[in-house]
């Protein structure tokens, strides 16, 4: 790669970052932020053909879309994005880490497990999905997403002294297709106060999201 007066990197997804420029860092965090943005591609125009013709994907048995997913937001946030087995509680409408929640008598009450995890000012829980052409496995993986964009929303609405912020990382171009059916659910009058900790969309628009909400 060639110096053009800056010295750039590259992490293992590919991303070139500026580094070590004497600049503002606002100046920084925006080039940086475009720089991310020229290496993704928005979820529309992730086909099953995009996905299977990227370096990082082998077979999808390894769990490569989560792992990638993982990869960019960590490099959006400039933070490591921890594994959690967090869920919610939708009785108890809490968050609490179990693993196991089918061995339980109550193991309908509790959502998935939330893929990621990030502290500081505020707690950021993370929901990675990948979802490329149409199916019956789609889309049933998709309707569960909408339960659990509404119990994150719920939670919450009981935790107005407590709030945290709920990422929901939803590529791949079927999952594009239904955008406007999660954000009916955003925008339901009864979530007004709290839909702004809740974020629906793919990696691309996440960059704009987390700067606007300057959570770091």
């Amino acid at each position: 790669m060639e110096e053009n007066n800056r010295n750039t990197s590259v992490n293992e997804i590919g991303i070139e970052k500026v580094e070590d420029i004497e600049i503002p860092d606002n100046i920084k965090k925006t080039l940086n932020k475009y720089l991310i943005k020229m290496k993704l591609t928005p979820s529309k125009l992730q086909t099953k053909m995009w996905r299977n013709s990227q370096a990082w994907y082998v077979g999808g048995k390894k769990n490569e879309c989560e792992i990638y997913q993982r990869g960019v937001i960590e490099e959006i946030t400039n933070k490591k994005c921890h594994k959690t087995s967090d869920r919610i509680n939708m009785n108890q409408n809490n968050i609490i880490s179990e693993t196991r929640p089918m061995k339980r008598n109550d193991a309908f009450d509790w959502t998935e497990d939330f893929d990621g995890k990030q502290g500081g000012l505020y707690t950021l829980y993370y929901n990675f999905k990948m979802v490329v052409g149409s199916g019956g496995a789609q889309t049933r993986s998709l309707r569960e997403v909408a339960h659990f964009i509404t119990a994150q929303l719920d939670y919450n609405l009981s935790h107005m002294d407590n709030l945290s912020y709920f990422v929901n990382i939803l590529d791949g171009d079927e999952s594009c297709k239904l955008y406007t059916q999660y954000n009916y659910i955003l925008n339901k009058q009864k979530y007004k106060h709290v839909k702004q900790f809740t974020y629906i969309g793919d990696t691309y628009g996440f960059i704009d999201w987390f700067n606007q909400l300057n959570v770091q």
